[in-house]
């Protein structure tokens, strides 16, 4: 590369740097000329590979106890492992303080993924204050007969002669939901030695977690109620419970009757089955009455699992009853329960609370309710069967 003639001097640079600078640390002028070198078109030195190891490091610390490598040590951290002053050592403390733990050669938080959430299907509600009642058309009572339906929610319709009047009354029923909000809470204490010294973004980790925490919990209380004020779908008096053909398992049997059982709401986006994750075993299982694989068909060993079953997707949660209990597969709309939340999930940190360990406490709030929008099952026109929202598969075998 030729010399540029007008490119300015490294001392020029040094200078104009120095004065803009609040400190005059020489690492930091160190780093801004690096910097600025760069952006003038002058060559940059290449960088070295990065042969750093936590081994090294540690043998590095050790030898910072004796004064025959003492000096030798804090020069190979300073200028490898990017030590600083002693004002940041807060680890591994020898006899003058401690070293700041420097990157740890992995940058990704290893953990299990958990399963899709089922409160992003039900009805969201906006809760201005810890009580809110919604309206909804009563559709529990049974029909009378002459065409009437409990979907119309008590509006008739029948023949009437001419300048007569109607014989039965033809008005709609309504009725409240009541939504009372409950606080979740919960805690995470940290110390500050993890705070400071790892490189995933413990903060950003920590507020995740707790936002899919209590994400969990609510698919909890919407499946089993909180015994406070939500009520869960599993014995709620509004589900109907399917006789499941053989004990502790799931047939293609037991889907078509609870399928017949139920009733999605409008367009059914918040329709699904929520199973046990063991029963996608029992899924692969399923054959027709003559024998033959029925689900595997689309869900072969060479694509994968195809996570559908007569139209409606297949959740799989953690929070459905143990295998052969009553709930542990469910065939639910979930548009038809109302997730109130008055408070959105709040994260807030203090260092107060654990000052004397040197740790800070992570708070996670939610404030929200749960709760069905029926009361009980629709009774259809012929006055005895009936059909819901939520189908669960019973314990009993027929």
């Amino acid at each position: 590369m030729s010399e540029n003639v007008n490119a300015p001097s490294e001392q020029d640079l040094y200078e104009e740097i120095k004065s803009n600078l609040k400190t005059e640390l020489k690492s930091e002028l160190v780093a801004e000329m690096k910097t600025q070198f760069s952006r003038k078109g002058l060559p940059a030195v290449a960088k070295a590979a990065d042969d750093r190891t936590f081994g090294e490091w540690l043998a590095l610390v050790g030898k910072t106890a004796r004064n025959s490598t003492r000096e030798k040590a804090f020069n190979m951290l300073s200028n490898k492992y990017d030590f600083k002053t002693t004002t940041d050592m807060v680890q591994s403390t020898d006899g003058v303080g401690g070293f700041t733990v420097p990157e740890i050669w992995s940058n990704e938080l290893f953990k299990l993924d958990g399963y899709e959430s089922l409160n992003s299907r039900a009805r969201q509600i906006a809760m201005p204050t810890d009580v809110t009642y919604i309206p909804v058309l009563d559709q529990t009572a049974t029909p009378g007969g002459g065409g009437e339906s409990a979907f119309n929610g008590g509006l008739l319709v029948g023949i009437v002669n001419e300048a007569a009047e109607p014989t039965d009354s033809t008005n709609l029923t309504f009725k409240q939901v009541k939504l009372q909000a409950d606080k979740a809470m919960g805690f995470v204490e940290v110390s500050n030695e993890l705070l400071q010294n790892n490189n995933v973004g413990l903060e950003s980790v920590i507020v995740d977690g707790f936002r899919q925490t209590l994400s969990s919990y609510m698919d909890y209380v919407i499946l089993n109620g909180n015994g406070a004020n939500s009520d869960g779908i599993i014995g709620n008096g509004a589900t109907i419970t399917v006789q499941r053909d053989t004990s502790n398992q799931f047939k293609f049997h037991d889907a078509r009757n609870m399928i017949a059982a139920h009733k999605r709401l409008n367009n059914g986006a918040g329709a699904a089955w929520v199973i046990h994750p063991y029963h996608l075993a029992s899924l692969l299982g399923f054959e027709s009455s003559l024998g033959q694989a029925i689900w595997l068909q689309n869900a072969n060993a060479a694509n994968g699992l195809q996570m559908y079953l007569l139209g409606y997707p297949v959740l799989v949660s953690e929070y459905t009853a143990g295998i052969g209990a009553e709930g542990d597969v469910l065939l639910l709309d979930l548009g038809a329960y109302a997730l109130g939340v008055n408070r959105s999930i709040t994260i807030e940190a203090s260092p107060h609370v654990s000052f004397k360990k040197d740790c800070v406490v992570y708070r996670g709030v939610a404030r929200f309710a749960g709760m069905s929008l029926l009361s009980d099952p629709v009774t259809l026109a012929d006055g005895t069967s009936t059909v819901s929202p939520f189908v669960v598969l019973d314990d009993q075998s027929s």
